[in-house]
């Protein structure tokens, strides 16, 4: 099957899925999201998109060297945002009171 074809239907199918997880199940957004994503792999691996290789330590370390520097952005956007614009994070609070997803 055509590279381009596999690769536009996995998009277009991982559009549907996250529409899925986050419009007709918002109340079990995680399970959905997880089972989501684990399709998604698992058409990847089959059509050869997606090869695996033995984890070495240089991947373990940019793992880790990734994951404190997303951290890291993290924290100081919240900081700046609370530095900049203090009442934020209690105005979206009581935003989502008003708005938040109907529970099943």
């Amino acid at each position: 099957m055509n590279q381009k074809i596999i690769i536009l239907s996995t998009l277009l199918l991982a559009h549907i899925l996250l529409f899925l997880s986050f419009v007709r199940f918002p109340g079990t957004f995680w399970p959905v999201f997880t089972v989501t994503l684990a399709i998604l792999i698992f058409l990847s691996v089959k059509a050869g998109a997606l090869k695996f290789k033995k984890i070495t330590f240089k991947h373990w370390l940019y793992i880790v060297i990734s994951a404190l520097f997303l951290y890291i952005l993290s924290y100081v956007g919240i900081e700046g945002i609370k530095w900049v614009y203090p009442s934020l994070f209690e105005e979206m609070e009581r935003f989502y009171d008003v708005v938040q997803p109907v529970k099943a």
